[in-house]
């Protein structure tokens, strides 16, 4: 019982996280404070997205796991799926892939083996349309 307490008192800033994260890529000067010093103005703004996309894309899923383990598995798939999206949007196939993966041991968790064949073998078809690379990235 106090473990599925803790679990839960873990949503909350991981939502605030994503919160922010959402707020930093709305207005990228607000993420100025990351920027380390050197390079052209551009070239700051461009890494300062890639920083707060990635954080975003990162606390969904991490977000999704946490959903899951408090027994929230629609909450987790629909996380996981805005994960996918994130991932997709940034171009990052083996993030994408992974969490598709994900998806598919959820749906598998909730015996939608179906949905979970369909969306694994989605996952598989991704990763071998890229090169190595993506491939390599996937299994970390």
């Amino acid at each position: 019982h106090s473990e599925a307490g803790a679990v839960e008192r873990a949503i909350p800033p991981l939502q605030l996280a994503i919160q922010h994260c959402r707020s930093a890529l709305l207005t990228p000067s607000a993420a100025a404070g990351h920027s380390e010093a050197g390079g052209t103005e551009e070239g700051n703004a461009a890494e300062e997205v890639e920083f707060w996309a990635e954080g975003l894309m990162t606390c969904v899923a991490n977000l999704a796991c946490v959903l899951l383990r408090a027994g929230h598995a629609q909450g987790a798939l629909e996380r996981l799926r805005e994960s996918v999206e994130i991932s997709g949007q940034r171009g990052d196939v083996a993030a994408q892939a992974r969490n598709m993966a994900k998806i598919s041991l959820v749906l598998a968790a909730r015996s939608d083996l179906t949905g979970a064949i369909k969306v694994g073998r989605g996952a598989l078809d991704m990763l071998s349309a890229t090169g190595g690379w993506a491939r390599q990235a996937a299994l970390c």
